[in-house]
């Protein structure tokens, strides 16, 4: 009896493994076939450069081969740091710190984000970023906007003198002005003041050159009717060029935004109380003051996801409105 009920689980256990290379191998004859259908679209590709005719040459297809590879190398270096903090930062101290390096936690221990919060002391600094950033999206809009508005629009007389000095500023490198800037700010008594912050992140020649651009691709059509209507200028630039450049304005304030959060220098220097510090100077003082390792990689992972999901959400709308304004 026990040698048949031994037949009996071996019959079984053989069963289940045969059952399971079939599954595994269905499943990788499946992929392979989904592969083989993609790639047999490639000769019927029409759009782009290359087209199905180029790919049938050898040179073109060694082109290819090493353009995909390029691109793969690309996905992994932009993504393999983002995986590593990712990962590490649910590491504790002693698997960050074993040999051989590991790359997967043992386990994600959700509760350490709320401990890091609280441990690294991550809330003032957050609110006083924020501000920072809502300051610096708001001067960028307005400020920009209207003047982007003017030398498209308008166009008064010595418009052109004013956007060649302008872009002739852009192009002087922004630390070699970083020791005057400081110094004046001192003298007005402007230190430990946000304020000096937002007006230096909004004011950005690149941010009107998008404006710009973008205002001229209008259709003129608009403005000689608002004309014709007996409409101001004012009336022209917030009842019609605002409600048609919402693309342009999200893209800029995306933009404002990330230089905002992520800019260290200038809140270091001028911003001396430690209740007025933005989140990357405590990124800094964290390092500095040897916190835990576990710490410090959940700080900067939390200061890293806001970013990362404005990009995601937004990342249509940047690229399509990048693009546009370019084109002319």
């Amino acid at each position: 009896m026990k040698s048949e009920r031994l037949n009996v689980k071996s019959v079984v256990i053989v069963n289940l493994k045969i059952t399971d290379l079939t599954s595994h191998f269905s499943f990788s004859k499946n992929m392979i076939a989904r592969i083989r259908q993609k790639l047999k679209k490639l000769p019927n590709k029409r759009e782009g450069i290359l087209t199905s005719i180029d790919y049938k040459k050898t040179r073109y297809k060694v082109l290819y081969l090493a353009m995909f590879l390029m691109l793969l190398a690309m996905v992994f270096i932009t993504f393999f740091p983002i995986f590593w903090l990712l990962m590490t930062s649910f590491m504790t101290d002693t698997e960050i710190g074993s040999l051989p390096v590991r790359l997967f936690p043992e386990s994600l221990n959700f509760a350490h984000i709320a401990d890091t919060w609280n441990t690294a002391r991550l809330g003032m600094p957050f609110l006083n970023s924020l501000m920072i950033v809502g300051g610096a999206v708001l001067v960028s809009v307005v400020f920009n906007g209207i003047l982007g508005f003017v030398l498209a629009v308008i166009k008064p007389k010595g418009g052109k003198i004013i956007f060649g000095a302008i872009m002739v500023g852009y192009m002087i490198p922004p630390i070699t002005g970083m020791v005057p800037l400081f110094d004046a700010l001192t003298r007005m008594g402007l230190t430990d003041n946000p304020l000096p912050l937002m007006l230096i992140f909004g004011a950005n020649a690149f941010y009107l050159v998008m404006f710009k651009n973008y205002m001229e691709s209008l259709p003129k059509a608009i403005f000689e009717a608002a004309e014709v209507d007996g409409a101001g200028m004012f009336r022209v630039f917030f009842r019609i060029v605002i409600p048609l450049s919402w693309p342009i304005i999200g893209v800029i304030a995306i933009f404002t935004a990330t230089a905002a959060w992520n800019d260290f220098l200038l809140p270091f220097l001028l911003l001396q109380d430690s209740n007025r510090m933005t989140v990357m100077v405590r990124l800094v003082e964290i390092q500095a003051n040897q916190y835990s390792a576990s710490v410090l990689y959940m700080s900067l992972l939390i200061a890293t996801v806001p970013l990362i999901l404005l990009f995601l959400i937004f990342q249509r709308r940047i690229t399509s409105t990048v693009t546009t304004s370019g084109i002319k």
